[in-house]
């Protein structure tokens, strides 16, 4: 009784500091305290209006309302409220606030939810000890929110709920604990991260392969760690890459993994041999069943792959010569070369001879024959090449050695004539067929021991029975024989100059006269004139005469004649001509000429002599060399008369002019390739002795023949390569030539159809 009455007065006392102080006075309890009292201090010293049912606040606790506080000094108003609250809510009571009241009210702490109001806004520390708030959800769903942060809400009182579908969340619960909880929703509600695919190429290894040990790698980490790693690995639907969900916090977990995994394997090159059928066939079936299972790629070209599995590294190179396949792959690609090699070499010889017709489209097929059967002779065709020196038959594979490669063209492949060959037994992987050696070839007059080659001049075509290797290197064979060769248009340009110049200047003088009845006859003649001494007249010729004539007395003769003439002959032939084969071309006239026979009794018979040939005459053989550099093996022959026949019965003079050589000259150039220059130079004076010496008075007594000629022959060739198929190179020379000689208007065409615009409306 005694305790009570001193609490009592404490609390008075207490109460009368806390209305005499100011509010920033700090409040002492006692050790022991009545609960009714407490809530009365608070409410008296936070001027907080509270109304309370005493009885229900007397019920509370094992030791009824009162309350036993140490070592709690110096409260101020804010903490005395929180005490209070916290007090209240260990005796499952609590103070709310109910809506549209100012007045805080004691409640049971299980009744508080439906008492008290919603508060839009986050409220005071001096509000009630439960509250129930809205919060409004900014990045992520209120659902989401409230079940992440029931955890932390008070067991069997808080609660949180989405609000519909309005993006708000209701929190009910202590208003420390909601104090909290908004707290802890800053940190969740933010906007969730964007987790895009990543597209990830697969290099080395197939997509499918990696991606399935990336997972197994990626489950196996996971149970050793204990902590999951986010995300998924799956193969992306073009079946040559990788497609990567994972956050970003583990995306660059995942990359480590992949790239630890897809690393290339080793290649090796191997050699391998086909037994029965060819070299070309097996790395077309090598193509499509080795590489192409479950690595994608562009068979046949061993240009990088944009697959995966490092499909740039895989090469066939087929050598058709010695039916050998050189194939760079991984061990395990590899192995399934061998299995298939095995199950195709256990096929019988015998049922794999097929016939197969060659068109031969651009040489006769017997030339062609005759060619093959002098290469089969030598040895370019062998079924047994791939024999030991024992006739055993090697190893599936070999390492690969020294490498024969030839030059191909890609003209079309011959027509096949099909043939019933049984398909291949399946072997046992574990079993090894066996066969035995194959008997060497034999050869006898260019013939060879399982070929058979016929030529049918009718379609012009060559047909073979064969093993399929034999004739694949027949068919390569074929190939460099059976060409087209390209074409030279020639143009060679023949000019044959001359020029003549002469000049014939002479003086005649003649004097007769008496000395003491004694006759004298002084003259210098040079056969300008004629007659007798003191009856001269001048010879009738060409140039210019001038005559002084005193019969008997004295007479002066001055001839002069200068002669220049300049000739030409031009020759332009022009001709076509395949590669390696000769070319002529002749321009010829013919003059006849007739001789006379005497005989006795008979007279003068006159008959045909014969005649005399004068013109162009060509012949040549280019040979394309690199480059289109052309090498012309040539004779060129330019002829003409020159003059008259020097007496009846003989032929004209003829000059003749000729070049013959081996050249090379450049294709589409003119240039020049011979040639010959010949200069003759005359001087011819007839004068007096001693008399013609002196100067001036000399000149009349000389007469002077100066000559000067020059003869000129070239030859200029321009030569033109026509390789296009079409022949539309040809085509254009043809057309151009025509236009340029006008031969259109003599109804010559080039055969091309004339194409006029036509007006559609």
């Amino acid at each position: 009784m005694r305790h009570a009455k001193w609490t009592i007065l404490s609390l008075v006392c207490a109460l009368s500091v806390a209305h005499a102080a100011p509010k920033d006075v700090r409040v002492s309890l006692p050790e022991q305290v009545d609960l009714a009292g407490l809530v009365v201090l608070t409410s008296s010293t936070l001027e907080l209006p509270i109304e309370f049912d005493p009885a229900l606040l007397k019920g509370q606790g094992a030791s009824g309302s009162a309350v036993i506080l140490r070592g709690v000094i110096d409260l101020s108003p804010d903490e005395l409220l929180d005490l209070t609250n916290q007090v209240l809510a260990a005796r499952q009571l609590t103070l709310v606030r109910t809506p549209g009241a100012r007045v805080l009210s004691v409640v049971r702490l299980a009744d508080a939810a439906g008492a008290s109001g919603v508060q839009l806004t986050e409220g005071a520390r001096t509000g009630p000890g439960f509250t129930q708030q809205i919060v409004r959800c900014r990045a992520r769903p209120a659902k989401e929110l409230a079940e992440a942060v029931k955890p932390f809400l008070t067991k069997n009182v808080g609660s949180a709920s989405a609000v519909g579908d309005s993006g708000l969340l209701l929190i009910s619960d202590l208003s420390s604990r909601v104090e909290e909880v908004r707290k802890l929703l800053e940190t969740l509600d933010v906007p969730r991260e964007d987790i895009a695919p990543v597209v990830v190429e697969a290099k080395n290894i197939p997509p499918a392969a990696l991606a399935a040990a990336v997972n197994q790698l990626a489950t196996k980490r996971d149970s050793i760690s204990g902590d999951k790693l986010k995300g998924e690995l799956v193969t992306a639907p073009d079946g040559r890459s990788l497609l990567l969900i994972a956050p970003a916090d583990t995306r660059e977990a995942w990359l480590r993994l992949i790239h630890a995994l897809d690393q290339r394997e080793q290649v090796v090159t191997r050699d391998y041999t086909p037994k029965v059928f060819s070299a070309k066939e097996v790395a077309s079936l090598i193509e499509q069943t080795v590489r192409e299972r479950g690595q994608p790629g562009t068979p046949g070209t061993g240009s990088p792959s944009a697959s995966a599995g490092g499909e740039e590294r895989f090469r066939i190179v087929t050598d058709d010569l010695t039916g050998t396949l050189i194939v760079t792959a991984t061990p395990t690609q590899h192995e399934q070369i061998v299995a298939l090699m095995e199950r195709l070499d256990a096929t019988p010889q015998s049922a794999a001879r097929p016939v197969r017709a060659f068109p031969i489209r651009n040489r006769p097929v017997n030339e062609v024959l005759e060619t093959l059967q002098h290469l089969i002779s030598g040895g370019a065709l062998d079924p047994a090449a791939s024999l030991d020196s024992s006739g055993a038959i090697p190893p599936a594979f070999r390492e690969a050695g020294a490498q024969r490669t030839s030059r191909t063209d890609d003209p079309s492949q011959g027509s096949v004539i099909p043939s019933v060959v049984p398909p291949p037994p399946v072997q046992s992987p574990t079993t090894q067929p066996s066969r035995p050696a194959a008997p060497r070839s034999s050869r006898t007059g260019g013939e060879l021991a399982g070929l058979s080659l016929t030529a049918d001049k009718g379609t012009n075509t060559l047909i073979a029975i064969a093993e399929p290797r034999l004739l694949a290197q027949l068919e390569l064979l074929i190939r460099q024989l059976d060409v087209r060769q390209p074409q030279v248009m020639l143009e060679v340009y023949l000019v044959s100059l001359s020029e003549q110049d002469s000049l014939n200047l002479g003086i005649e003088l003649e004097k007769l006269g008496t000395v003491d009845n004694a006759l004298y006859q002084l003259s210098s003649l040079f056969g300008l004139t004629s007659g007798t001494p003191g009856n001269r007249t001048p010879t009738a010729s060409q140039g210019f005469t001038g005559a002084v004539l005193n019969p008997g007395d004295f007479a002066a003769v001055i001839k002069a004649l200068e002669t220049i003439s300049n000739g030409s002959t031009k020759s332009l032939p022009r001709v076509l001509v395949n590669n390696n084969q000769e070319a002529s071309f002749d321009s010829v006239l013919q003059q006849p000429y007739t001789i006379s026979n005497t005989t006795s009794g008979a007279g003068t018979t006159t008959s045909f002599g014969g005649t005399q040939d004068a013109g162009t005459s060509i012949k040549v053989t280019p040979q394309i060399a690199e480059a289109d550099q052309l090498v012309l093996q040539y004779s060129l022959s330019l002829s003409s008369f020159v003059g008259a026949p020097p007496a009846t019965g003989l032929p004209p003079p003829r000059q003749q002019n000729n070049v013959t050589s081996n050249a090379t000259i450049p294709d589409g150039h003119t240039v020049v390739v011979g040639g010959i220059e010949l200069l003759t130079d005359g001087r011819n004076v007839s004068q007096v002795p001693f008399v013609g010496d002196v100067p001036i008075v000399g000149e009349l007594f000389k007469t002077r023949d100066n000559s000067n000629s020059r003869q000129r022959f070239f030859v200029f060739i321009r030569a033109a390569v026509l390789r296009d198929q079409q022949l539309n190179d040809l085509k254009f020379l043809t057309d151009a030539s025509i236009r340029a000689n006008g031969l259109k208007s003599l109804g010559i065409g080039d055969g091309f159809p004339t194409m006029t615009p036509r007006i559609i409306r």
